[in-house]
């Protein structure tokens, strides 16, 4: 099936070079050059992939990512800031991925590619069962009984997937960048601390307890014994790439 893909960006020569190079490539493209065009667009293309510009002539790009983030959507920012910060806010409100322009349309075209791979392993599985919790791997949720379901980001999803998948094995800071965000460098390492944060906190929002410990000078690893999984799958290992196990 043809991926979907709303181009968020002001620009217009750029928006259509880009555009015409994503068609050549299979994808089936729409492109908005404001918040409110793409606001217009979003509920009738449903795209599975967002390319999106902070810098836009009615407003900021954070407000979109506010918005879609945690829905079934990816999000890949492309922009002309550069400084750390604007990536961590970006991977923090759910961003996949960040490029700074100028980019290389191959590298973006990995990139994306990637994000559909990533995408993909909501499909791979069925549950995860604690006992007292299940991660639901097809619909990203988290499911506890007498409590509401809670929904994750695709991120989020990654990462409590691979921590509880470890069982109870250390991850480090840079294996968990590179296995949910895809790379490894200072700013993505912050961005794991953040991402762990945002989980603990879907996992117990009562704040009474942290089921991701933190291992001081090594990682993180996650704090429960799972269920055998009840679809008879085999869990994926720890040191296991999680795109090489994708079908």
């Amino acid at each position: 099936m043809t991926s979907r893909v709303l181009l968020v960006e002001d620009a217009s020569s750029f928006r259509k070079m880009l555009g015409a190079f994503l068609r050549k490539n299979n994808y089936e493209v729409y492109e908005a050059w404001s918040l409110a065009s793409a606001r217009r667009l979003l509920p009738s293309v449903q795209p599975n992939l967002m390319l999106l510009d902070l810098q836009l002539e009615d407003g900021d790009g954070y407000s979109l990512l506010r918005e879609y983030a945690d829905r079934d959507l990816s999000i890949l920012v492309i922009s002309a800031r550069e400084e750390v910060g604007d990536r961590v806010i970006s991977l923090e409100l759910g961003a996949e991925d960040y490029m700074v322009k100028p980019i290389d349309l191959r590298e973006l075209l990995l990139r994306m590619r990637r994000i559909e791979r990533l995408a993909a392993s909501r499909n791979y599985g069925s549950i995860i069962d604690f006992g007292s919790f299940v991660l639901d791997l097809v619909n990203r949720k988290i499911v506890r009984p007498g409590y509401p379901e809670v929904s994750l980001s695709h991120s989020e999803f990654l990462l409590a997937r691979i921590l509880m998948e470890a069982d109870g094995k250390i991850l480090t800071r840079d294996t968990i960048a590179r296995r949910v965000l895809g790379k490894s460098n200072v700013a993505s390492s912050r961005a794991v601390d953040v991402l762990v944060s945002k989980l603990r906190k879907k996992l117990d929002p009562t704040g009474q307890s942290s089921l991701i410990w933190s291992v001081r000078g090594e990682g993180y690893r996650f704090a429960l014994e799972r269920k055998r999984p009840q679809d008879g799958s085999q869990p994926l290992d720890a040191g296991t790439d999680l795109q090489a196990a994708l079908p």
